[in-house]
């Protein structure tokens, strides 16, 4: 799979935000939910349908998947998880960068955001992320500083930085 290809998706999708605010409704439910689905946080959601419209479903239960914890496992068991502090790992555009929490009400949680990684450029890691501030967002984090909470990255398929160059 080209991962310019969800890069682009993601790029299209920039400004798309819910209503009303907080909600985790309107738009991205209407774009990025499977039937039945209930209104919940959807940046999972944003990424599975990202990655299914570039042409490579994300491994496992796409249900599942919709929970940041489930989608790391999923990823864990193709060998597609590589943690922040992975030696030699650098992401690429198309790797999903995972966060392990985000606030202080989210102390002892694990697997709390997901984005598409746009470029790695300068040590600094730029992503699209949906359900960023209750839309589609460009963000920037550097994965030396904790206080960007990156837990590692996904490089679904394996082969997607071979393919991308």
């Amino acid at each position: 799979m080209n991962m310019n290809k969800l890069v682009e998706w993601a790029i299209s999708q920039l400004g798309v935000v819910e209503s009303p605010p907080h909600s985790n409704n309107g738009e991205p439910m209407k774009r990025y939910a499977l039937s039945g689905e209930q209104p919940l946080a959807w940046c999972a959601r944003f990424v599975r349908t990202g990655m299914k419209l570039a042409g490579n479903p994300l491994p496992g239960n796409q249900w599942s998947i919709a929970s940041v914890a489930n989608l790391k496992k999923e990823l864990e068991k193709v060998g597609a998880w590589h943690p922040v502090d992975e030696i030699g790992f650098e992401p690429a555009p198309g790797d999903l960068v995972l966060l392990g929490s985000q606030a202080s009400s989210d102390v002892g949680v694990k697997g709390h955001h997901v984005g598409i990684v746009e470029k790695f450029e300068s040590g600094i890691v730029h992503s699209i992320d949906g359900n960023w501030s209750d839309k589609v967002a460009r963000v920037q984090r550097n994965p030396k500083n904790p206080k960007d909470h990156i837990w590692g990255y996904g490089r679904w398929p394996q082969s997607s930085v071979q393919e991308s160059k």
